[in-house]
Protein backbone atom coordinates (compact mmCIF):
# COMPACT_ATOMS: atom_id res chain seq x y z
CA UNK A 1 0.00 0.00 0.00
CA UNK A 2 0.44 3.76 -0.47
CA UNK A 3 2.19 5.53 2.46
CA UNK A 4 1.29 8.71 0.97
CA UNK A 5 -1.90 9.77 -0.96
CA UNK A 6 -1.74 13.24 -2.98
CA UNK A 7 -5.48 13.89 -2.90
CA UNK A 8 -5.73 16.72 -5.31
CA UNK A 9 -3.61 19.89 -6.92
CA UNK A 10 -3.09 21.02 -3.97
CA UNK A 11 -1.18 18.35 -2.51
CA UNK A 12 1.24 18.08 -5.37
CA UNK A 13 1.67 21.60 -6.29
CA UNK A 14 4.71 21.71 -4.19
CA UNK A 15 5.99 18.39 -5.99
CA UNK A 16 5.37 19.58 -9.29
CA UNK A 17 6.99 23.08 -8.44
CA UNK A 18 10.39 21.19 -8.28
CA UNK A 19 10.28 20.41 -11.57
CA UNK A 20 8.82 22.76 -13.64
CA UNK A 21 9.55 26.93 -14.06
CA UNK A 22 7.18 28.79 -12.04
CA UNK A 23 6.89 30.67 -15.64
CA UNK A 24 3.72 33.36 -15.73
CA UNK A 25 3.21 35.47 -19.22
CA UNK A 26 3.86 38.86 -19.01
CA UNK A 27 0.66 41.03 -19.72
CA UNK A 28 1.71 42.33 -22.92
CA UNK A 29 2.50 38.53 -24.08
CA UNK A 30 -1.16 38.19 -23.33
CA UNK A 31 -2.41 41.13 -24.80
CA UNK A 32 -0.17 40.46 -28.21
CA UNK A 33 -1.49 36.61 -27.71
CA UNK A 34 -5.04 37.81 -28.02
CA UNK A 35 -4.70 40.42 -31.28
CA UNK A 36 -3.54 36.83 -33.40
CA UNK A 37 -6.24 34.83 -35.29
CA UNK A 38 -6.73 31.71 -33.02
CA UNK A 39 -5.36 28.77 -35.18
CA UNK A 40 -7.39 26.15 -33.59
CA UNK A 41 -10.21 27.59 -32.81
CA UNK A 42 -10.87 26.02 -29.71
CA UNK A 43 -11.58 28.16 -26.80
CA UNK A 44 -12.43 27.80 -22.75
CA UNK A 45 -13.69 29.92 -21.05
CA UNK A 46 -13.60 30.63 -16.89
CA UNK A 47 -15.37 33.06 -14.66
CA UNK A 48 -14.72 32.89 -11.23
CA UNK A 49 -17.32 33.94 -8.05
CA UNK A 50 -15.14 34.90 -5.19
CA UNK A 51 -18.64 34.97 -3.39
CA UNK A 52 -21.04 32.76 -0.93
CA UNK A 53 -23.56 33.56 1.98
CA UNK A 54 -22.42 30.40 4.10
CA UNK A 55 -18.69 28.90 4.29
CA UNK A 56 -18.18 25.00 4.07
CA UNK A 57 -16.24 24.06 7.04
CA UNK A 58 -13.59 22.49 4.77
CA UNK A 59 -13.55 25.25 2.15
CA UNK A 60 -10.19 27.09 1.64
CA UNK A 61 -10.71 28.29 -1.92
CA UNK A 62 -10.53 31.99 -3.22
CA UNK A 63 -13.97 33.11 -1.62
CA UNK A 64 -15.29 35.65 0.80
CA UNK A 65 -18.75 36.01 2.80
CA UNK A 66 -21.03 37.91 0.90
CA UNK A 67 -21.47 41.34 1.94
CA UNK A 68 -22.89 43.35 -0.83
CA UNK A 69 -25.75 42.81 -3.39
CA UNK A 70 -23.13 41.87 -6.57
CA UNK A 71 -24.24 44.47 -8.71
CA UNK A 72 -20.79 45.91 -8.99
CA UNK A 73 -19.28 42.60 -9.58
CA UNK A 74 -21.97 41.43 -12.43
CA UNK A 75 -21.38 45.09 -14.37
CA UNK A 76 -17.69 43.71 -13.89
CA UNK A 77 -18.19 40.29 -15.22
CA UNK A 78 -19.88 41.71 -18.52
CA UNK A 79 -17.53 44.38 -18.97
CA UNK A 80 -14.81 42.16 -18.68
CA UNK A 81 -16.53 39.99 -21.57
CA UNK A 82 -17.27 42.35 -23.52
CA UNK A 83 -13.42 43.66 -23.55
CA UNK A 84 -12.00 40.17 -24.31
CA UNK A 85 -14.80 39.46 -27.17
CA UNK A 86 -13.27 41.81 -28.83
CA UNK A 87 -10.49 40.83 -29.61
CA UNK A 88 -9.14 38.80 -32.68
CA UNK A 89 -8.33 35.73 -31.27
CA UNK A 90 -11.75 35.48 -29.16
CA UNK A 91 -13.48 36.05 -32.96
CA UNK A 92 -11.86 33.51 -34.45
CA UNK A 93 -12.70 31.57 -31.47
CA UNK A 94 -15.70 28.76 -30.78
CA UNK A 95 -16.09 28.25 -26.89
CA UNK A 96 -15.54 24.89 -26.31
CA UNK A 97 -15.83 24.71 -22.81
CA UNK A 98 -16.93 27.43 -19.82
CA UNK A 99 -17.25 26.92 -16.23
CA UNK A 100 -18.46 28.76 -13.90
CA UNK A 101 -16.80 28.54 -10.47
CA UNK A 102 -16.97 29.85 -7.08
CA UNK A 103 -16.95 30.35 -4.47
CA UNK A 104 -21.16 30.17 -5.61
CA UNK A 105 -21.34 31.15 -8.67
CA UNK A 106 -25.86 30.86 -8.38
CA UNK A 107 -25.29 33.66 -5.83
CA UNK A 108 -25.73 35.85 -8.24
CA UNK A 109 -30.01 37.41 -8.55
CA UNK A 110 -31.95 36.24 -11.25
CA UNK A 111 -31.21 39.42 -13.30
CA UNK A 112 -27.49 39.32 -12.47
CA UNK A 113 -27.54 36.13 -13.64
CA UNK A 114 -29.64 36.45 -16.99
CA UNK A 115 -27.44 39.90 -17.81
CA UNK A 116 -23.79 37.79 -17.49
CA UNK A 117 -25.29 34.98 -19.40
CA UNK A 118 -26.88 36.96 -22.12
CA UNK A 119 -23.67 39.39 -22.36
CA UNK A 120 -21.60 36.16 -23.02
CA UNK A 121 -23.85 34.51 -25.30
CA UNK A 122 -23.73 37.99 -27.42
CA UNK A 123 -19.95 38.10 -27.45
CA UNK A 124 -18.72 34.74 -27.80
CA UNK A 125 -19.26 31.93 -30.60
CA UNK A 126 -19.75 28.81 -29.44
CA UNK A 127 -19.17 25.83 -30.89
CA UNK A 128 -21.53 22.90 -31.65
CA UNK A 129 -20.58 20.25 -28.61
CA UNK A 130 -19.85 22.75 -25.94
CA UNK A 131 -20.10 22.28 -22.44
CA UNK A 132 -21.62 25.06 -20.18
CA UNK A 133 -21.04 24.47 -16.12
CA UNK A 134 -22.41 26.32 -13.12
CA UNK A 135 -20.94 25.14 -9.42
CA UNK A 136 -23.60 25.42 -7.44
CA UNK A 137 -25.46 24.36 -4.09
CA UNK A 138 -29.05 23.15 -3.55
CA UNK A 139 -30.07 26.95 -1.57
CA UNK A 140 -28.88 29.20 -4.21
CA UNK A 141 -30.00 27.46 -6.87
CA UNK A 142 -33.98 28.15 -7.15
CA UNK A 143 -35.85 26.61 -10.35
CA UNK A 144 -36.73 30.28 -11.17
CA UNK A 145 -32.07 30.20 -12.25
CA UNK A 146 -32.20 27.03 -13.33
CA UNK A 147 -34.93 28.17 -16.09
CA UNK A 148 -32.48 31.70 -17.06
CA UNK A 149 -29.07 29.30 -16.98
CA UNK A 150 -31.21 26.36 -19.41
CA UNK A 151 -32.57 29.31 -21.89
CA UNK A 152 -28.79 30.88 -22.25
CA UNK A 153 -27.43 27.18 -22.59
CA UNK A 154 -25.67 25.93 -19.59
CA UNK A 155 -26.30 22.15 -19.67
CA UNK A 156 -24.20 21.11 -17.31
CA UNK A 157 -24.29 21.51 -13.00
CA UNK A 158 -22.10 20.61 -10.22
CA UNK A 159 -23.62 20.40 -7.09
CA UNK A 160 -22.06 20.41 -3.96
CA UNK A 161 -23.74 17.87 -2.13
CA UNK A 162 -20.44 16.60 0.01
CA UNK A 163 -22.73 13.88 1.87
CA UNK A 164 -26.39 12.98 2.32
CA UNK A 165 -25.66 11.71 5.82
CA UNK A 166 -27.25 14.33 8.21
CA UNK A 167 -24.31 14.11 11.04
CA UNK A 168 -21.92 14.41 8.25
CA UNK A 169 -23.43 17.56 6.44
CA UNK A 170 -23.58 19.00 10.08
CA UNK A 171 -20.11 18.73 10.30
CA UNK A 172 -19.24 20.35 6.86
CA UNK A 173 -21.75 23.05 7.55
CA UNK A 174 -24.34 22.41 4.72
CA UNK A 175 -27.51 23.64 4.32
CA UNK A 176 -30.66 21.13 5.08
CA UNK A 177 -30.82 17.64 5.87
CA UNK A 178 -30.97 14.24 3.35
CA UNK A 179 -34.76 13.86 2.57
CA UNK A 180 -34.85 17.59 1.41
CA UNK A 181 -31.79 17.47 -0.46
CA UNK A 182 -32.60 13.98 -2.08
CA UNK A 183 -36.25 15.28 -3.06
CA UNK A 184 -34.73 18.53 -4.38
CA UNK A 185 -31.83 16.72 -6.72
CA UNK A 186 -35.05 14.88 -7.73
CA UNK A 187 -36.91 17.76 -8.55
CA UNK A 188 -33.94 19.58 -10.20
CA UNK A 189 -33.77 16.14 -12.34
CA UNK A 190 -37.21 16.51 -13.75
CA UNK A 191 -36.84 20.29 -14.57
CA UNK A 192 -33.05 20.41 -16.32
CA UNK A 193 -32.21 18.64 -19.62
CA UNK A 194 -28.95 18.86 -19.41
CA UNK A 195 -26.49 16.89 -17.26
CA UNK A 196 -25.95 17.17 -12.94
CA UNK A 197 -23.03 16.66 -11.70
CA UNK A 198 -22.78 15.96 -7.58
CA UNK A 199 -19.67 16.16 -5.42
CA UNK A 200 -19.29 13.76 -2.74
CA UNK A 201 -16.86 14.32 0.45
CA UNK A 202 -15.73 11.18 2.27
CA UNK A 203 -13.59 10.68 5.20
CA UNK A 204 -14.64 13.07 7.37
CA UNK A 205 -14.48 12.23 11.28
CA UNK A 206 -16.15 9.13 12.40
CA UNK A 207 -17.38 8.25 9.03
CA UNK A 208 -19.02 4.97 9.09
CA UNK A 209 -19.14 2.38 6.60
CA UNK A 210 -22.97 2.70 6.59
CA UNK A 211 -22.74 6.53 6.05
CA UNK A 212 -20.53 5.73 2.82
CA UNK A 213 -22.40 2.82 1.65
CA UNK A 214 -25.95 5.36 2.16
CA UNK A 215 -24.49 7.90 -0.07
CA UNK A 216 -23.23 5.55 -2.93
CA UNK A 217 -27.24 4.11 -2.98
CA UNK A 218 -29.28 7.44 -3.16
CA UNK A 219 -26.54 8.57 -5.89
CA UNK A 220 -27.97 5.12 -7.91
CA UNK A 221 -31.45 6.49 -6.66
CA UNK A 222 -31.56 9.91 -7.32
CA UNK A 223 -29.76 9.01 -11.05
CA UNK A 224 -27.01 11.73 -11.38
CA UNK A 225 -24.92 11.94 -14.44
CA UNK A 226 -21.81 11.75 -13.06
CA UNK A 227 -19.51 11.86 -9.53
CA UNK A 228 -16.87 13.49 -7.92
CA UNK A 229 -15.53 11.85 -4.99
CA UNK A 230 -13.21 13.18 -3.12
CA UNK A 231 -11.54 12.33 0.36
CA UNK A 232 -11.57 14.90 2.79
CA UNK A 233 -8.50 17.36 2.20
CA UNK A 234 -8.08 19.70 5.52
CA UNK A 235 -6.54 22.79 4.03
CA UNK A 236 -5.14 25.86 6.34
CA UNK A 237 -7.94 28.56 6.89
CA UNK A 238 -10.27 26.42 6.79
CA UNK A 239 -12.98 26.16 9.73
CA UNK A 240 -12.06 22.64 10.48
CA UNK A 241 -8.07 23.19 10.90
CA UNK A 242 -9.23 25.51 12.99
CA UNK A 243 -10.87 23.15 15.28
CA UNK A 244 -8.09 21.02 14.59
CA UNK A 245 -5.72 23.07 16.11
CA UNK A 246 -7.81 23.26 19.03
CA UNK A 247 -7.78 19.30 19.61
CA UNK A 248 -5.31 17.47 17.99
CA UNK A 249 -7.56 14.01 18.44
CA UNK A 250 -10.07 15.80 15.80
CA UNK A 251 -9.74 14.54 12.25
CA UNK A 252 -6.95 12.11 12.34
CA UNK A 253 -6.30 11.04 9.21
CA UNK A 254 -5.80 7.07 8.43
CA UNK A 255 -4.84 6.13 5.06
CA UNK A 256 -5.96 2.41 6.09
CA UNK A 257 -9.56 4.18 6.56
CA UNK A 258 -9.18 6.24 3.34
CA UNK A 259 -8.79 3.28 1.40
CA UNK A 260 -11.57 1.19 3.07
CA UNK A 261 -14.27 4.04 2.65
CA UNK A 262 -12.64 4.63 -1.03
CA UNK A 263 -13.20 1.18 -1.65
CA UNK A 264 -16.37 0.42 -0.31
CA UNK A 265 -18.06 3.28 -2.28
CA UNK A 266 -16.63 2.14 -5.61
CA UNK A 267 -17.52 -1.10 -5.01
CA UNK A 268 -21.34 -0.22 -3.55
CA UNK A 269 -21.14 1.81 -7.21
CA UNK A 270 -20.58 -1.12 -9.30
CA UNK A 271 -23.19 -3.35 -7.48
CA UNK A 272 -25.72 -0.27 -8.48
CA UNK A 273 -24.42 -0.55 -11.70
CA UNK A 274 -24.18 3.25 -11.56
CA UNK A 275 -20.59 3.67 -11.09
CA UNK A 276 -20.08 7.01 -12.39
CA UNK A 277 -23.48 8.39 -12.64
CA UNK A 278 -26.55 7.06 -15.11
CA UNK A 279 -25.08 7.16 -18.26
Amino acid sequence: MFKIRYKSHHDVGNVISKFTKNFKASKEDFISLLEEVNVSKQLALYFHTPYCDKICSFCNMNRKQLDNDLEEYTKYICDEIKKYGAYKFCKTSEVDVVFFGGGTPTIFKKEQLERILKTLRENFIFSKDYEMTFETTLHNLSFEKLEIMEKYGVNRISVGIQTFSDRGRKLLNRTYDKNYVVERLKEIKKRFSGLICIDIIYNYADQTDEEILEDARLLSEIKVDSTSFYSLMIHDGSDISKEREKDKSIYTYSLKRDEELHNLFYEACIENSNPFGSN
